[in-house]
């Protein structure tokens, strides 16, 4: 019950974004921008929660402070590697990884705030991450 708002009905294309942990790029499904009507040259903030520190949103913006979205086959791209560290120290994973974004989005100051499913991140370990070596 208490995922119940983050269900997406069967069939459907999950929405989510991707860290890439060693350059620092944030892949946005295609999804999930068309949700959040992004395209390139929009802006978005990723914003932590003051109380709850380990919940994170995801907000298109016109701040002049926002990150600038890239087109991409997949989505759109953003670059930070202080985001991709900040979100991947909330779950205590030091790889890449996959996260899901709520389906309702809360609306705060006029934004549309989607929060970040941070419990649950789909990891993906480099092929020349030290973890990952080859047994013999």
């Amino acid at each position: 019950k208490r995922w119940a708002n983050l269900a997406w009905p069967k069939g459907s294309k999950l929405s989510g974004f991707s860290i890439n942990q060693s350059n620092g790029v944030i892949y946005i499904s295609r999804f999930l921008a068309k949700e959040m009507e992004l395209k390139d040259g929009d802006k978005i903030i990723f914003a932590n929660d003051e109380e709850s520190k380990k919940d994170w949103f995801i907000s298109k913006t016109n701040d002049e402070y926002g990150f600038v979205l890239h087109s991409s086959k997949a989505g759109v791209r953003v670059q930070s590697k202080f985001i991709c560290n900040s979100v991947l120290n909330a779950t205590k994973t030091n790889c890449n990884a996959t996260f899901l974004v709520a389906k309702e989005a809360t609306e705060y100051n006029g934004n549309k705030f989607f929060k970040i499913i941070i419990s649950s991140p789909f990891i993906t370990i480099p092929r020349n991450h030290p973890t990952n070596k080859k047994l013999k």
